[in-house]
């Protein structure tokens, strides 16, 4: 993959994490260019549809449909601009289904894993997305509980994810509830990590304005159904 001496930077996440905000968390850095063919609310980087509907297709099939998107992505950059940044990037929560194949396109490429507490997402309004596709994978998805259907989903989504690359060096864990409980703290170390000494904090921020229950929606839902990814992922088990 040639990146013109840039190295990618990449979010994926399950879908209600946050992602938008870590997308603009990285914007606050003038050394990382990300796509602005995207959607204006959800950020989502539109073009790199043509790989991400490809989940299902061996690695070789959607090879050379990364390489295309990455070489529009950068063609965004004005001419002669490409050494202003350090980084290119783009956000879409369902790069976290092709992780392996975007690691290995690239010897520098950065996967930002974004979690957030599954109660949280299972109380909100998403359950209906994902729910077909969900059983043509195999997985149990209990009937008619949209609640249970998220946490299942989100287990079969992160945990194997985690469990495969938390030794990666190029592979970070974000927590959402880290960036609203320690986000001075938690932006500067995820910077650090991408070796980048230029940011305006205080833009960065600013971009987090969640919503007031953002840090205890879901409170009163048992997780013990998935137990194992929410204990190995940091979350609490039982109702508050």
């Amino acid at each position: 993959m040639e990146t013109k001496g840039l190295s990618p930077v990449v979010i994926g996440c399950s879908g209600g994490s946050g992602s938008r905000a870590l997308r603009d968390i990285l914007e606050a850095s003038p050394k990382i260019f990300l796509d602005q063919e995207c959607s204006p609310n959800s950020k989502d980087s539109k073009a790199s549809k043509s790989f991400l509907e490809l989940q299902d297709e061996p690695a070789e099939v959607r090879r050379p449909h990364v390489d295309a998107f990455v070489q529009f992505l950068l063609a965004q950059i004005p001419a002669g601009e490409e050494s202003l940044y350090q980084y290119f990037g783009w956000k879409n929560p369902r790069n976290l289904h092709h992780i392996d194949l975007l690691l290995e396109m690239h010897p520098d490429l950065r996967f930002l894993h974004l979690i957030r507490n599954p109660a949280a997402i299972a109380a909100g309004s998403l359950w209906k997305k994902g729910q077909k596709r969900a059983k043509q994978s195999g997985w149990f998805v209990p009937e008619n509980n949209p609640e249970l259907f998220l946490l299942v989903k989100w287990a079969h989504q992160n945990l194997p994810v985690w469990q495969k690359y938390q030794s990666h060096s190029r592979y970070r864990l974000v927590r959402y509830e880290d960036l609203l409980a320690k986000s001075a703290e938690t932006i500067h170390e995820l910077f650090a990590w991408l070796g980048i000494a230029e940011y305006d904090l205080d833009k960065a921020l600013a971009v987090l304005t969640p919503a007031e229950d953002a840090l205890t929606r879901g409170n009163d839902l048992d997780l013990s159904l998935i137990a194992e990814a929410v204990t190995s992922l940091g979350y609490r088990v039982s109702p508050v």
